[in-house]
């Protein structure tokens, strides 16, 4: 549904949550700053469903994600953006 009623929650641990949303695959992403995971769920009746999990550096205040399935986070240490493919 898009009428903006909550599905479901989802917690990664951590700090600061950050979501993002994909509409390619229909996915939602999920971190905490500072946290070590993103996580991938999907949507279904029962709720939010876990795809898959990625590690991260801990300190990154960033997440986005595009139509076509890359999702990003930030390395605050380094300075660089990690870029991932939802596939």
């Amino acid at each position: 549904m898009k009428d903006g009623h909550i599905i479901d929650e989802y917690e990664v641990g951590g700090g600061e949550s950050l979501p993002a949303y994909s509409p390619g695959p229909d996915h939602f992403y999920v971190r905490s700053d500072p946290g070590t995971t993103i996580a991938t769920l999907t949507d279904s009746p029962q709720g939010l469903e876990l795809i898959r999990k990625v590690q991260v550096p801990k300190v990154g205040h960033c997440l986005g994600a595009d139509e076509q399935g890359h999702y990003w986070t930030c390395d605050a240490d380094t300075g660089q953006v990690l870029l991932f493919e939802d596939r």
